[in-house]
């Protein structure tokens, strides 16, 4: 009996290894053929393609071994920058906190968390943007991740502030990187669902009449009530 049950642990642990070693190299590399973010030059990163193509066309019309093996460093640099930069953005998961009382031209805090569902890589230098179509005219809420570690998440706490009361539904997050070189900004949209509601904008009371009402009815003088009006409730005898 011992024997059979050692032999099912070792197959267990077998298993384990294997899953490791096969399927999660193809999980990534599916992940990686199936485009799942938006990408475009920064400026620094445009001017380092130029260079890149002018260092290249000098190495074909010159024939300068030094010279391929810069166009070749070069491009190594860009091929990294892409590949880290869509690591970091891969299987990520956001959720949004809001809290329980908000009121329209008011800012307030609301909290952004990422939960990292890779198992061996952490992700680097993340922000995160609400861009629903409720936070118009108002202050949109943002947030920066320095790190997130692998299989961990990271919050973050955001101003935000509604410029209108009422229901609002926000639906889309942008999170986006220029990790590791600057040279790219990759941008990857998370769909959650939200319903936030506005209750309307708090002020000031200009008109000074009803706070000197309220001022002489806390000065006025208590009367005290006769033996009939005690024994009276709600006019009823």
């Amino acid at each position: 009996m011992r024997h059979g049950f050692d032999r099912l642990t070792r197959s267990r642990a077998l298993y384990d290894v294997r899953f490791r070693l096969v399927f999660l190299p193809l999980k990534y590399l599916v992940y990686f053929f199936i485009p799942h973010s938006r990408i475009r030059f920064t400026r620094e990163g445009a001017w380092f393609f130029f260079m890149t193509l002018g260092v290249g066309i000098a190495a074909i019309n010159t024939g300068i071994g030094l010279l391929y093996l810069m166009v070749a460093m070069m491009l190594s640099f860009i091929i990294v920058s892409g590949v880290l930069s869509e690591l970091s953005l891969m299987m990520l998961r956001v959720k949004r906190g809001l809290p329980g009382e908000v009121h329209a031209h008011q800012a307030f805090f609301m909290t952004f968390q990422i939960q990292n569902c890779k198992r061996l890589f952490p992700s680097f230098s993340v922000h995160i943007i609400d861009r629903s179509g409720a936070w118009e005219g108002g202050v949109e809420p943002e947030g920066y991740f320095l790190k997130i570690p692998a299989g961990g998440s990271a919050a973050v706490q955001c101003l935000a502030m509604m410029p209108r009361r009422g229901h609002h539904h926000l639906n889309r997050v942008v999170v986006r990187t220029e990790y590791p070189f600057g040279f790219f900004i990759k941008e990857a949209d998370y769909d959650y669902e939200q319903e936030l509601l506005v209750y309307p904008a708090l002020g000031n009371i200009l008109d000074g009449s009803l706070v000197d009402a309220l001022d002489g009815m806390s000065r006025s003088p208590r009367r005290d009530r006769t033996r009939h009006e005690l024994e009276e409730f709600h006019a009823l005898r």
